[in-house]
C-alpha cells in the first residue's frame, strides 16, 4: 500500500512507496500456467496476475505505473492507500481509477469489522469497489487493476465473491496481494490459470513496463 500523509477528508497523492525491506529470494515471475477460464472473444487467453510483495515494496506505485503505460486499454479498478497524520498512520483510503475517493478504514471508525486497530467501513467497498468490479466482469476485453486483496477489503463477502467471478471472466486482471497467508488469496495462488509475480525493490521499476508489454492489444 502507498504511504501518504493527509487529513481525514482530503488527500494528496505522492509519486511512490517506501523502499522494500530486503531482497526477495523468489523469482519475479511464477510458473507458466495453462488457461482454465476459457478464451476471450478474440481467441486470446485472459491474463490473470497476482502482484505479490512485502509492505513498502511498491505494489501501488507499480499498479499505477502500469495504468499510465496502457493509455489505449479501457482500465478500471482501485487503489488502497495509507492515511497519515503528523507522521502516524491513522487509516486507509480507497480511490477508484476514475478518481472517486473515500476513507475505508480509520482508528476512529467503530466497526465492525475491525482489522487491528482500524474500524472498516464496508459501505465504501459497496459504493466504490463493487460497482467497478461488476462493470468490468460484464465487459469482455477490459483491464481490471485491484490494489489490493488485503484483510480490510476481503472483510467484505460481496467483494470476495466479485473477485472470484472476475478471475473466471473474459477480462485481464492484475491484483496486488501481501505475502502473508490468507485462505482466500492462498486459494488464488494455487490456481493453474493465475500467475504470481514477485515485486521487490530491485525489480519494481521494470515490472510495470514488462506487464504493459504483455497486456498491449
Amino acid at each position: 500500500m502507498l504511504l501518504i500523509s493527509i487529513p481525514l477528508m482530503r488527500a494528496a497523492l505522492p509519486a511512490g512507496d517506501d523502499a522494500g525491506t530486503g531482497p526477495d529470494r523468489n523469482p519475479p515471475y511464477g510458473r507458466a500456467h495453462a488457461p482454465a477460464g476459457g478464451l476471450g472473444e478474440d481467441g486470446s487467453v485472459p491474463t490473470r496476475i497476482l502482484l505479490e510483495g512485502r509492505p513498502g515494496a511498491g505494489k501501488t506505485t507499480a499498479l499505477r505505473g502500469l495504468a499510465t503505460l496502457l493509455p489505449d486499454r479501457p482500465a478500471t479498478g482501485f487503489t488502497t492507500e495509507e492515511i497519515r497524520q503528523s507522521g502516524v498512520r491513522v487509516g486507509f483510503a480507497l480511490e477508484t481509477l476514475a478518481g472517486r475517493r473515500e476513507v475505508l478504514a480509520h482508528v476512529d471508525f467503530p466497526g465492525p469489522p475491525r482489522v487491528g486497530k482500524y474500524g472498516v467501513d464496508l459501505r465504501v467497498m459497496e459504493r466504490l469497489a463493487l460497482p467497478t468490479l461488476r462493470r468490468a466482469a460484464e465487459s469482455s476485453g477490459r483491464l481490471l487493476l485491484i490494489d489490493e486483496l488485503g484483510r480490510m477489503e476481503l472483510a467484505c463477502t460481496a467483494f470476495r465473491d466479485a473477485v472470484d467471478a472476475l478471475f473466471t471472466a473474459e477480462v485481464d486482471v492484475v491484483a496486488t496481494v501481501h505475502r502473508h497467508h490468507d485462505p482466500f488469496t492462498d486459494a488464488l495462488r494455487r490456481r493453474a490459470d493465475i500467475e504470481v509475480v514477485h515485486l521487490t525493490a530491485a525489480n519494481r521499476d521494470a515490472i510495470p513496463g514488462e506487464l504493459a508489454a504483455r497486456l498491449q492489444r
